[in-house]
């Protein structure tokens, strides 16, 4: 169940099983199988994207660690229709060493983009969405378990965490704006569709 492994693990899984019946757990902060530590944050941004289950003795979680894993099972609830039954479309991300997908509905989508190695720049490229409709415009908000850490001196709005909206052609075109990312680390988007 480490993350790092689960996000290549899941996007070659997807191409054959739908998300529901995806085992994706959120495991205690070392992994049984390699020893890598990985962040709450990471854990529960991988195994929102399958049916996250929970693989670890959360009597041992601090209160802080408690309360973040709450609120991403409420976060997967409302999300489980668009990330079961919505269609997943395989991006390219601006750096080799990630993996970035969305999953599409009628009312909008939810992006995530994992850095799994090194990157081989300071800060990521931009995001090109593909799968949106592209005279509507949607509402893009980051999503993230605890505090939004840019690790950037001037972080663009959507890094911060703050809501922007874009239409889908310009999600297409321009792309979404990505903070930076260390190996082990991802950022999770939703977008909501609003007016055309």
């Amino acid at each position: 169940n480490d993350p790092l492994e689960r996000q290549s693990i899941q996007q070659a899984f997807s191409i054959f099983f739908p998300a529901e019946v995806m085992g994706a757990h959120v495991g205690p902060a070392a992994s049984h199988t390699t020893a890598r530590h990985a962040s709450l944050e990471f854990r529960s941004l991988t195994a929102l994207f399958g049916h996250f289950g929970i693989e670890a003795d959360v009597r041992r979680f601090p209160a802080e660690e408690l309360a973040a894993l709450a609120s991403m099972l409420t976060l997967h609830k409302r999300l489980r229709p668009l990330l079961h039954f919505g269609r997943r479309v395989r991006l390219t991300p601006p750096d080799p060493g990630a993996v970035a997908f969305a999953v599409v509905g009628e009312a909008g989508a939810v992006v995530s983009i994992a850095q799994l190695e090194t990157p081989r720049t300071a800060a990521l490229g931009p995001l090109r969405l593909e799968g949106l409709q592209p005279d509507q415009v949607y509402r893009v908000q980051r999503l993230a378990t605890a505090e939004l850490l840019t690790g950037m001196k001037h972080a663009p709005a959507l890094a911060r965490g703050e809501a922007v909206e874009a239409s889908g052609r310009v999600l297409r075109q321009v792309g979404l704006p990505l903070p930076i990312l260390q190996a082990g680390e991802a950022a999770v988007f939703e977008l909501t569709r609003g007016r055309p």
